[in-house]
Formats: structure tokens, sequence, C-alpha cells
């Protein structure tokens, strides 16, 4: 049912859920590939693709805590 409602076209939680997964899969890849390159042989590589790395998993992290539903105030 989340699925369905989060693929609405009109709606801005579609649009937030959408960019969550591709950040996500940004995510997993740039691990996937720091994880296959050495530290020590290509430290330039490595490098260049850890700054990467932390910057998605930043943005990531910002937009999971911004769609965060916030408790009513009372």
């Amino acid at each position: 049912l989340w699925t369905l409602y989060s693929r609405l076209p009109a709606s801005s939680t579609s649009n937030e859920t959408r960019k969550q997964l591709q950040l996500r899969r940004e995510v997993v890849k740039l691990k996937r590939e720091l994880n296959a390159t050495s530290s020590q042989d290509e430290f330039a590589k490595w490098a260049k693709i850890r700054r990467q790395h932390d910057k998605k998993v930043a943005e990531y992290d910002e937009l999971c805590k911004a769609s965060q539903p916030r408790p009513l105030a009372q």
C-alpha cells in the first residue's frame, strides 16, 4: 500500500521517496566500489570515491531526517 501511495504522480512524498531510493542506491554502489579499491595501492582513486561516498551519505541522512514526520504541537 505504501509503495502505491509513494508512487502517486502529484505527491511530494513520492518525489522524496524516489530521491531517497536513488541516493541509497548510489551510496551502496559507491560503498561496493570503495571496498573493491585498495586504499594502499590506489590511494588517489580510493580517496576520491571515499569523498563521494561521504557526501552522498550526508545527503541521504539529511533527506531522511527532513522527511520524518514531526510530532504535533500540544
